[in-house]
């Protein structure tokens, strides 16, 4: 019998152009007033990206994978443009995201593009807790409960990704979109270093990049590890390892961002177990050890004037994990307990959209004010009906990818690579807003459908022996 390879991973043209388009558009991020030459030379680009792409794929579908990109890029900077219309300020992000829904509405009405795969349920519970929630403050609070919903609404990006990744190829293309948006993403973080462009933290560190950046290095050495699971050709494993130790080498000495550490940690691990063989596992376990002897190693008091700059900032921030309670800190901690107990002294409405959580926490400020840590804010905003409808429905996808891991129906390295983009934002929740904001709201939600859909058994498809990928 014909041995067919069950995972294909061609850049080609389209990947090129792609990442091209992707780089530059990140780096003309930086910049407040592009030239003339360099917006014909994106616009230029973006045309023939749509028209090439738009021949294998859809347009919608090229759409949906340059605003990613896009979001990855530019972090805050993309996510955060917004148009003032009259009181309200609405951003970019979110109205690419109405029009994609507004571009489906005639195909909804027949049916035609509703997703082969069972939709979860507890989705339309989150949403239907949050609805509760925003009709109940918005006569109090007005626009800002509709900006504070966003903690619910965004997760409609879940829904609107089922219809637009039907497929695996569908899925496999918004994916590769995605690792364009992590290439620029290193691109912007490297210009704004040369161009010192940074943001100075405690420790007198400057960190150069974040957000939705830092999400761009975590999950692009989750793909370099999954790109050592068997069907991935050696020059992709090698374009992807590259990618993956330049993403690593910029996160952890230009970003600094404490969660990252934690995040690439969780990414491998989980990444490791789905994909890889036991040859490769022995390989994640001593690079485990060796990151491990590295938080070790922050501990020493080494001599700050006898290490370069960026080596010495690098320890003291790994040390703040482990070793070091700062401010920024003990402020999290301290809002996250308060949060808790009132979520549970109020455990069936919570404190709903719009009300100042500075103001009603005791913290004397009535600006707005996050806990940096989403799951915290739903049980706060929305009580326990909230937070176990969040709960439920992402047990019921992760829980489901992982069991059907084992399976010999699943692409297990498109599974892998769709859990690297999600595991790296589901654990910066648990440290930063994410779910609150577009620039990683929307990347969170969006890699859950795709891991959802990842995770999805084919069946109908003749499958590579699991062995004939170690024979590159």
């Amino acid at each position: 019998m014909k041995i067919t390879t069950a995972v294909q991973w061609p850049l080609g043209w389209l990947g090129i152009l792609v990442v091209s388009s992707a780089v530059v558009t990140g780096v003309l991020i930086l910049s407040s007033a592009p030239g003339d030459v360099s917006i014909a030379v994106v616009a230029g680009l973006g045309v023939a990206i749509a028209v090439y792409a738009a021949r294998i794929q859809s347009a919608r579908l090229v759409i949906f994978g340059a605003f990613l990109a896009l979001l990855y890029a530019g972090s805050r900077d993309f996510a955060y443009l917004a148009l003032e219309i009259g009181h309200a300020r609405v951003f970019i992000a979110e109205l690419v995201l109405i029009g994609l829904w507004g571009s489906l509405v005639p195909q909804l009405i027949r049916h035609s593009p509703w997703p082969e795969t069972t939709l979860p349920v507890a989705l339309f519970a989150y949403l239907g807790v949050g609805a509760i929630e925003l009709v109940r403050c918005l006569p109090t609070y007005g626009l800002d409960a509709v900006r504070d919903s966003a903690l619910c609404y965004y997760s409609l990006a879940f829904l609107l990704t089922l219809f637009l990744a039907a497929d695996e190829d569908r899925v496999r293309t918004l994916l590769w979109f995605c690792w364009a948006g992590w290439v620029a993403a290193g691109a912007v973080v490297v210009a704004k270093y040369f161009g010192g462009l940074g943001i100075r933290l405690d420790y007198d560190l400057m960190r150069y990049g974040a957000g939705a950046q830092a999400l761009a290095c975590i999950s692009s050495v989750g793909w370099a590890i999954a790109s050592c699971s068997p069907g991935v050709t050696r020059r992709l494993r090698m374009i992807l390892w590259l990618a993956g130790g330049a993403h690593l080498f910029v996160g952890i000495f230009l970003i600094q961002h404490r969660s990252l550490f934690v995040a690439t940690v969780g990414v491998g691990v989980t990444v490791a177990y789905l994909c890889l063989s036991k040859k490769w596992m022995r390989l994640t376990s001593v690079g485990a050890i060796a990151f491990a002897l590295l938080l070790l190693l922050s501990l020493i008091p080494w001599n700050p004037a006898q290490l370069p700059a960026a080596v010495s900032d690098t320890f003291a921030r790994i040390e703040s994990i482990i070793g070091h309670d700062d401010a920024n800190a003990s402020w999290r901690l301290e809002i996250w307990k308060r949060a808790i107990l009132f979520g549970i002294e109020h455990p069936l409405a919570g404190a709903g959209f719009g009300k100042s959580m500075g103001d009603e926490l005791a913290f004397g400020e009535t600006d707005r004010v996050d806990p940096h840590n989403s799951y915290v804010a739903i049980f706060f905003r929305m009580g326990l009906p909230g937070i176990i409808a969040f709960g439920a429905l992402w047990v019921q996808v992760i829980g489901s990818a992982l069991a059907r891991s084992r399976s010999v129906t699943v692409n297990k390295t498109l599974l892998g690579m769709a859990m690297s983009a999600h595991m790296a934002s589901a654990i910066f929740a648990f440290f930063n807003v994410v779910l609150e904001g577009p620039y990683m709201g929307i990347p969170f939600w969006v890699s859950l459908a795709l891991v959802h859909q990842a995770s999805q058994p084919k069946a109908s498809k003749e499958l590579e022996d699991p062995h004939d990928g170690n024979r590159d």
